[in-house]
């Protein structure tokens, strides 16, 4: 049997590090605007998560499935099963993740590795990288 595979992204107002990214101007549009253009293109396994109205609003004019996030959720920078805890009552087997800080990531190059995954012997597997971060604020943080 195939594994069920769903293709989501997701967006939050209050993140830390830069807060409205994905609602902000750019490029005469938006990057929620860019990737939700990417995801009504990529069939009925497809949502975008949030848990702002706007969101919700942004999701229904691009015809784009639209998942409620929780507030503890959307308010979490971490650990990652915090992040993605709302994703426990969906029924799919895996979940590929399209970061909508990329738009330059092209609908081919997602649906590409989608139909890779589904042919391939499916591990799940997260990406951590390491930081070396020696910018910091006037209270001596990391920036």
């Amino acid at each position: 049997m195939m594994a069920k595979i769903a293709t989501f992204s997701y967006g939050r107002v209050k993140s830390q590090r830069c807060p409205n990214k994905m609602l902000r101007s750019f490029a005469d549009t938006s990057l929620a605007d860019i990737l939700l253009d990417k995801l009504k293109n990529l069939g009925d396994d497809t949502f975008f998560a949030g848990h702002e109205a706007e969101f919700r609003r942004k999701a229904a004019a691009h015809g784009v499935r639209f998942v409620q996030r929780t507030k503890a959720s959307a308010s979490s920078d971490g650990p990652i099963i915090d992040v993605f805890g709302f994703l426990r009552s969906l029924d799919f087997d895996y979940f590929l993740v399209v970061n909508g800080c990329l738009p330059f990531l092209s609908l081919e190059t997602i649906d590409r590795f989608r139909q890779f995954a589904e042919r391939g012997d499916l591990r799940p597997c997260a990406a951590v990288t390491s930081v070396r971060n020696y910018f910091f604020n006037k209270q001596k943080q990391p920036i």
